[in-house]
């Protein structure tokens, strides 16, 4: 181990003298690197955040167990920062969830179309980009007033069904097709894209009453009755679209 020489006090004139050498700081840095620095080495308020680099202290350079409950100071881990840091790992930004509130919680924003600040949703835009349109417009077409580099639309869930992405599973016939929530936005088989309300194509088969003679499908007049194909269309019946029983929820997203 080095030795090490250091006056008990330091003046002008010590300093000038030459008191304090290149070798007595070299033997400090040989000192510090064998011994490395702990709790006895260090005195009590002398290295504080304020004297760290930033990232100087990082989780691989903490020894397993280093640190415990017994070394952190009351009030310094607090609810508030422990909510944060557990909300970011359960609730990822883009997370979409049904909500039973009219407008949403913080660190939430409703499903709506809305256009929306890159800047200040970075964490957003940075996983779902424009999927859902590129800003330029609002949730009903219009004009937002927004360049379309500096903001982003966000998905618009209201009065329509969430479906999975088909991805390559097959289930979707018409995923080619599908069009962009709003200008920018995805369309085909990839996140964002819509479709209308459609109803599978099928045929009813009707019949009628048709005489012996032929003598067309209402004949009654004598002979023996067949019954035939007949092109008449049925009766409208049903209501204004194709749905399961439902309940209204808002959808909202994580910022």
């Amino acid at each position: 181990m080095p030795t090490l020489t250091i006056p008990n006090s330091f003046t002008a004139n010590t300093t000038a003298q030459s008191a304090l050498v290149n070798a007595n700081f070299n033997a400090v840095a040989t000192l510090l690197n064998s011994t490395k620095l702990d709790s006895t080495n260090v005195q009590t308020g002398g290295l504080a955040t304020a004297n760290l680099a930033d990232v100087a202290v990082t989780t691989a350079k903490i020894a397993d167990l280093a640190v415990t409950t017994g070394k952190i100071a009351d009030s310094s881990v607090t609810v508030a920062k422990l909510a944060a840091a557990v909300t970011a790992l359960i609730t990822p930004s883009g997370m979409i969830t049904p909500y039973g509130g009219t407008s949403a919680p913080t660190g939430w924003l409703l499903c709506n179309g809305a256009s929306v600040s890159r800047t200040t949703y970075a964490d957003l835009f940075t996983v779902v980009s424009t999927a859902f349109g590129d800003g330029s417009l609002n949730a009903d077409g219009s004009s937002s007033g927004n360049g379309s580099s500096t903001h982003f639309n966000l998905p618009d869930a209201r009065g329509r069904f969430i479906r999975g992405l088909d991805g390559t599973a097959g289930r979707d016939p018409d995923d080619a097709s599908r069009t962009a929530m709003l200008t920018g936005g995805n369309t085909g088989d990839n996140i964002g894209s819509v479709q209308p309300d459609g109803f599978k194509a099928h045929t009813h088969r009707q019949y009628g009453p048709q005489n012996a003679g032929g003598s067309g499908p209402y004949g009654l007049n004598t002979g023996m009755l067949n019954w035939f194909d007949i092109n008449v269309p049925t009766e409208t019946t049903g209501g204004n679209e194709t749905r399961p029983t439902n309940i209204y929820l808002n959808h909202i997203i994580k910022t």
